[in-house]
């Protein structure tokens, strides 16, 4: 699906840009990535890779935060 259409049908939509939005959204990534990192080396392996993916979920909603979009 193309951005036009992501945005046509409501699934991503513009928003005045929030510094304070991105960097706590990077401050849950960040604690995301530091735990599913430790479940990982403590042998919690699916937990782990939950909250890893979780922290790129993250990053990727900061980044288009950044842009102005939600």
């Amino acid at each position: 699906m193309s951005y036009d259409e992501c945005v046509r049908k409501g699934q991503l939509k513009k928003i005045r840009r929030d510094k304070a939005l991105v960097l706590q959204t990077i401050h849950l990534a960040e604690e995301d990535f530091e735990e599913g990192g430790e479940n990982i080396d403590n042998g919690k392996n699916v937990w782990g890779t939950i909250q890893l993916y979780t922290s790129m979920l993250n990053y990727s909603r900061a980044l288009l935060f950044s842009d102005g979009i939600r």
